[in-house]
């Protein structure tokens, strides 16, 4: 379902496979959804589907990663600046 909702929240646990968005403000389940990463002044977006919802909010799996967006959260990820 395209609803076109925009939420904003924090990011934690995030993998190349997926994250967590800590929100008040979480999806359904199996809702799809587009992300938005920002870091160091490079931006990455991926797309993705929400798995699990709880009090804090919701966990994403990515899908249709290209190596492109692979490469970027590879660097973000294993980058000694964090």
């Amino acid at each position: 379902m395209l609803t076109g909702r925009s939420i904003s929240g924090h990011t934690s646990d995030v993998s190349l496979a997926g994250c967590y968005i800590e929100t008040q403000q979480p999806l359904d389940t199996e809702s799809s959804v587009r992300i938005q990463f920002s870091y160091m002044g490079s931006i990455a977006t991926v797309f993705g589907d929400v798995v699990r919802v709880d009090a804090d909010g919701m966990a994403i799996r990515f899908r249709g990663t290209t190596t492109d967006q692979l490469a970027e959260l590879k660097k973000w990820l294993f980058t000694g600046d964090r």
